[in-house]
């Protein structure tokens, strides 16, 4: 790219650092405000063809070396946040870390907050693992990249488990007809 010359340059400068003062960065956040959650799939984030993560950091498959080892550690530390919280960490601590930050969810802006509305998990036990780490990375009141908005996790709440027959409830016929051996309410 070259750089304009004269006037233009100066005014290029001038749009360039007015683009970054406080008040066009809040006109931003204000806007993203009012903006609908986008839901973006894990797979859309991985687009390159020549990395390649594994346990302990990401290889650059062109070089053959590592690019992050920060990842390691980062995983690291969320394991042991939902240590206390989850009796199977020793086991399933790592997989269950994993696991958390390809789960889906939502990311909303909410006043000064930057939300990350995750996806329950698979199980219970493991949806509480998470809930406990979500709770425990508030504490750091961490801010955006960038921003001045602080992270906010929380797991959505469960739906509500429905009855294997939907519109039926305990003690209807459909219920008692599908299943004439159990005895509902009786």
């Amino acid at each position: 790219m070259e750089w304009p010359e004269g006037e233009q340059r100066t005014a290029t400068i001038k749009a360039a650092l007015a683009a970054e003062s406080r008040r066009r960065r809040d006109a931003i956040v204000a806007l993203a405000q009012h903006e609908s959650p986008i839901r973006v799939s894990v797979n859309a984030l991985d687009r390159d063809p020549w990395v390649l993560n594994v346990v302990n950091a990401t290889i650059d498959l062109k070089s053959g070396r590592p690019r992050k080892m920060v990842a390691y550690q980062a995983e690291s530390d969320l394991v042991r946040l939902i240590q206390p919280h989850y009796e199977r960490h020793v086991e399933e601590g790592r997989t269950l870390v994993q696991t958390t930050l390809a789960n889906p969810g939502d990311i909303e802006v909410d006043g000064n907050n930057l939300r990350v509305n995750l996806e329950p998990l698979s199980s219970p036990h493991r949806t509480r693992a998470l809930e406990a780490l979500c709770k425990a990375t508030q504490v750091t009141a961490t801010c955006f990249p960038g921003t001045d908005l602080r992270l906010c996790f929380r797991v959505k709440p469960e739906p509500l488990q429905s009855l294997a027959f939907p519109g039926c409830s305990p003690g209807s016929e459909a219920i008692d007809a599908a299943r004439p051996d159990i005895l509902i309410g009786g």
